[in-house]
């Protein structure tokens, strides 16, 4: 059986879609697929190359505008690969209205008979100016679609777009690589930067692309709220948000430490006292940062949501600490709850985490969820 999976971007491109493509696409030839991948190239990366036995087609955008990749001729370049490998199933990965649009096209163009299925991996949210189209776009692809797939539940419950279409939606859990991160061992270097820094305080760790809906800003302007000499935040990731978030940045307690590989992400985790998780926009449709925290025992405090994907695993009071209002207080006053919680308490907290991420993020359930999913 061919598959084809369409996303905006796949590895070695960082990112929470490419992670799960690549995660589904790794599975799916597990079960005996012949899999490939078709998206934009980014920085640079081949128009053609295989990892992990996957083969990735990719088309050179000519630029982008409000995070969606532009291409010419996109429909019939997507036209011509779908002529080649014949896919028996296509699935595409939402967010990218333009590049859902140009694949309806090919595939009526094509007139495709194969199954289509659709994984929605986030709402878009503001753009007013734009709203009326990409809503109308959206609606159109979820009717096409003979399948969709959602991160969680909860989420799909939630979300407008899907909304009217929940009888044919799926969930395909987003799952973290627990056994890579283990594997990739404390980074020394990275480990001695954080004693030296850190100073005997309260370690306080946060990490993902720096767009304004990850909420990062309301947990800089937290730290104005909490004891310089007892706390100390160190925040990993990028994005085109980073340079106003050190611009409000006020405090010398704050450390950004750059982009994560596995090792450098996994030294921070095993080393914080405090996970943050101050996401509050729809386009999180789940967190899988959160997800990599709580499988290696952390207990994470994050705002009270309970339309995000999140809540599924990160349960108020059960599995995580959560601030009830979405401002820094709030968020401040939770971290303190967090990190003073008595020791009884903290292994209760724990060992919620252990039952809620096994049941939820576990290999199993998602291999599982797979293969109901692609089953005809």
């Amino acid at each position: 059986m061919n598959i084809l999976q369409v996303c905006p971007n796949y590895l070695p491109s960082v990112g929470g879609v490419e992670t799960f493509v690549s995660r589904l696409a790794n599975e799916l030839k597990i079960k005996g697929a012949d899999v490939f991948v078709l998206c934009f190239s980014k920085n640079n990366e081949p128009l053609y190359e295989t990892i992990d036995g996957i083969k990735i087609y990719r088309i050179n955008p000519i630029l982008t505008i409000s995070s969606q990749q532009i291409a010419l001729f996109l429909s019939q370049k997507i036209s011509k690969l779908i002529k080649l490998i014949k896919p028996d199933i296509i699935h595409f990965h939402y967010p990218s209205p333009l590049l859902s649009n140009a694949l309806l096209q090919a595939m009526e163009r094509l007139n495709y008979k194969g199954r289509f299925y659709v994984h929605w991996h986030g709402d878009i949210v503001g753009r007013k100016l734009l709203k009326k189209w990409y809503t109308k776009s959206s609606k159109a692809l979820l009717g096409r679609a003979d399948k969709i797939s959602s991160d969680t539940l909860n989420y799909a419950m939630h979300s407008y777009f899907l909304n009217g279409f929940l009888g044919k939606t799926f969930v395909i859990p987003a799952i973290p690589d627990k056994k890579r991160l283990v594997n990739s061992g404390i980074n020394s270097s990275e480990k001695n930067f954080i004693l030296r820094t850190s100073e005997n305080r309260t370690i306080l760790f946060s990490f993902g692309r720096f767009v304004k809906w990850k909420g990062f800003d309301y947990l800089i302007d937290a730290m104005n709220h909490l004891d310089e000499n007892k706390y100390v935040l160190y925040l990993g990731g990028y994005g085109k948000y980073e340079r106003k978030l050190k611009k409000i940045r006020k405090r010398k307690n704050i450390f950004f430490v750059g982009p994560l590989d596995d090792s450098k992400k996994y030294t921070y985790l095993k080393m914080c006292d405090v996970f943050v998780f101050p996401s509050v926009g729809r386009q999180e449709a789940f967190g899988i940062t959160l997800a990599e925290a709580m499988c290696l025992g952390s207990i994470p405090v994050l705002f009270d949501k309970p339309d995000l994907g999140a809540r599924e695993i990160a349960i108020p009071n059960y599995s995580c600490i959560c601030a009830e209002k979405i401002n820094s207080i709030s968020l401040a006053n939770a971290i303190k709850k967090a990190h003073s919680l008595p020791d009884e308490m903290k292994e209760i907290f724990k060992s919620n985490i252990v039952r809620v991420t096994k049941e939820k993020c576990s290999y199993e359930s998602f291999s599982k969820a797979v293969a109901l999913f692609y089953q005809d």
